[in-house]
């Protein structure tokens, strides 16, 4: 097994599984070598919409928790999924302001810091 590893996403994970995300973190930690952050939130309609990090369902403070309970250390990355002008896909003709944009990011990784490092 040393040569297979996981990348957990705990945003898909609520969504595909919604509260069993947490027996799919158990059964896979041994094996996690990256974390994957990004949040959302279930629309009026069903939908999935991609929000900043703490603004949507993702409970980040059991999530932090678990990590240290189980010793996962791994790198993270932070997926900023959610409106950005245009800039989260990628394109050129980028709706805000690229210090807007910054700042939004800032946000996110300023709010896991807090949540990784209290636990």
């Amino acid at each position: 097994m040393e040569f297979i590893a996981s990348r957990f996403d705990v945003r898909h994970a609520m969504v595909e599984g919604y509260q069993s995300w947490v027996n799919d973190f158990r059964l896979v930690a041994p094996y996690i070598r990256t974390l994957d952050f990004k949040d959302f939130r279930w629309t009026a309609d069903g939908q999935i919409q991609n929000v900043p990090l703490g603004q949507g369902q993702v409970d980040f403070n059991a999530y932090a928790k678990m990590l240290k309970q189980y010793g996962v250390t791994a790198p993270v990355t932070i997926h900023c999924e959610y409106d950005l002008g245009g800039a989260q896909d990628g394109r050129k003709d980028i709706k805000l302001q690229p210090q807007q944009i910054l700042h939004a990011i800032k946000k996110d990784l300023v709010f896991l810091r807090g949540i990784l490092e209290s636990k």
